[in-house]
């Protein structure tokens, strides 16, 4: 996309992944949200958030 110079995909992602942190700050689990935001697998959505977030959504509550 011209206006954020992300791809569908990672527009996609990124959007999800951040609606995943309201979520998970409005007291969701992890497998919750992920299932909220479109992952099938709560351990494939924690590898992703951990790639865009560098901490895993555990740890994110954490904080």
């Amino acid at each position: 996309m011209a206006i954020t110079n992300l791809s569908i995909n990672n527009f996609g992602r990124q959007f999800r992944l951040l609606r995943a942190t309201q979520f998970l700050q409005g007291g969701h689990n992890i497998s919750e949200t992920a299932c909220l935001v479109g992952y099938e697998s709560p351990t494939h959505f924690a590898v992703v958030f951990k790639e865009f977030f560098h901490k895993n959504p555990s740890e994110f509550i954490k904080s």
